[in-house]
């Protein structure tokens, strides 16, 4: 039977404080760059450093920038002040009762194509 043992791991040091003060030196003045152009940035300062570990570093500090999200109309919004109009295809509505339905031109030629299936 194997012997188990117990070994307490030394704490992890982290050994890049130099580097992490100059990202986040970068980030301050630029806070719209993403890691590849702080990257860029501090290869242009003399600072030799991967993609890889300004990802992290910017990871582990919270200093990648955020997106905004674009602008988007809504385009199903009934309720404006712009006129409106009615269709004038009067091919695209089925009447079904007093309501009148609009159906998209392929689900009509379905609709009046099927056959019953055997």
């Amino acid at each position: 039977m194997p012997i188990r043992t117990r070994r307490r791991y030394d704490p992890i040091v982290d050994t890049n404080v130099d580097l992490r003060d100059r990202v986040q030196q970068v980030s301050l003045e630029w806070p719209s760059y993403g890691y590849r152009r702080i990257t860029h940035e501090l290869l242009r300062r003399g600072v030799d450093v991967g993609l890889k570990t300004v990802l992290r570093l910017m990871r582990e500090d919270n200093l990648l920038c955020l997106r905004k999200q674009r602008f988007r109309i809504a385009t199903t919004d009934s309720d404006h002040g712009l006129p409106t109009y009615k269709n004038l295809d009067s091919s695209c509505t089925t009447q079904t009762g007093a309501a009148s339905t609009p159906v998209p031109s392929i689900s009509r030629h379905l609709l009046t194509t099927a056959s019953p299936s055997a």
